[in-house]
């Protein structure tokens, strides 16, 4: 018969075992390449497909971002930024800015009641139909992002309910017109006022955010970068209440590029901690003199070497699967 102390022994061992394996699948875990389509904005073409292609051997930017303004009589903006994204065989991701006409009193100040009012109904119309000739491929449409930063643009204003309003508007006219390609992306800071802005389950397919680390924004006030795990718990009241598929649509990082090296790197393993991440957008430019903040113009932009780390380190997904393959089985997976 085994003795009282030979049995505690075994439940010891049984029980620093399991603990061994509960801490190995962590590692494990931890460890587990980000399962996620990486996208770029990259107006200077550091991303450019023949380097990229060059380096990895097969297609690893995946979503190409646009920041396209809507204009009153043409959407020739927008049709070459849907043809270069699909020459360099990436899903358009295009962030559709609409700044006011400013005449006929059509304001900064009105933007959103005349969007409601059907006067840009015209410029409306025709962005959708633009958007329509490139179906059946999807097309991910980020209308008035970061709408919550109010006096950042003029869709971002106090008045939550004159955005949502304006959201929903454009939503439907994209339905009478009969346009179902459009995957829709709302997109704010993700900032803690976000959840006043949320427009609805029904017009909504992905849930984006903004991550950008730099000393002055990091969320504990230290003078140091915030790790892209501490940005994401910051920013999780704007992407978690909704339980839809997240795009982190602009990533930047400002710093010498030995940090940002090492910041992506480590961001890269970090993803792996939120499954329901399904993009990641780098930004690659130096803060718009159109868009000024009280830091000044931080440069967000990488050299060739930070551009060629970011490919080498990202995982391969599923290379024999296009794009759109991609994407249609990440997000069936996120949601």
């Amino acid at each position: 018969m085994m003795s009282l102390s030979a049995k505690w022994s075994k439940q010891i061992k049984w029980f620093a075992l399991a603990i061994a394996v509960i801490i190995l699948v962590i590692m494990l875990y931890s460890s587990r390449p980000a399962q996620a389509l990486l996208g770029v904005y990259d107006p200077s073409q550091t991303f450019k497909p023949q380097t990229v292609q060059s380096i990895a051997q097969s297609p690893v930017v995946t979503l190409e971002h646009h920041f396209v303004t809507w204009r009153l009589d043409n959407a020739i903006e927008l049709r070459q930024a849907l043809k270069q994204a699909q020459d360099n065989q990436r899903i358009a991701m295009i962030s559709l800015e609409s700044w006011p006409w400013n005449w006929n009193k059509m304001t900064d100040a009105t933007l959103l009641q005349d969007i409601v009012a059907g006067r840009y109904d015209a410029t409306i119309d025709r962005c959708f139909k633009t958007i329509q000739i490139h179906s059946p491929k999807p097309i991910l449409l980020r209308w008035g992002h970061e709408m919550e930063m109010v006096g950042q643009y003029p869709w971002s204003v106090a008045n939550a309910k004159a955005y949502i309003a304006a959201y929903r508007y454009l939503f439907d006219r994209a339905k009478q017109l009969g346009v179902n390609n459009i995957l829709w992306v709302w997109s704010p800071a993700g900032n803690a006022n976000a959840v006043e802005y949320w427009p609805g389950n029904d017009v909504v397919d992905i849930v984006g955010i903004s991550i950008y680390a730099t000393p002055e924004w990091h969320p504990d006030g230290a003078q140091t970068l915030p790790s892209f795990t501490r940005l994401m718990q910051q920013k999780a009241r704007a992407f978690k209440p909704w339980g839809k598929p997240v795009l982190i649509a602009e990533v930047g990082v400002n710093a010498s590029p030995q940090q940002q090296q090492q910041w992506l790197t480590q961001a890269i393993r970090e993803l792996a901690q939120f499954p329901q991440v399904f993009g990641w957008v780098y930004f690659n430019q130096i803060q718009p003199d159109i868009v000024p903040l009280t830091i000044d113009r931080p440069d967000w932009s990488l050299d060739q070497d930070s551009a060629n780390l970011l490919i080498q380190r990202w995982p391969k997904l599923h290379p024999e699967l296009s794009s759109y393959e991609k994407l249609e089985r990440l997000l069936s997976r996120t949601s």
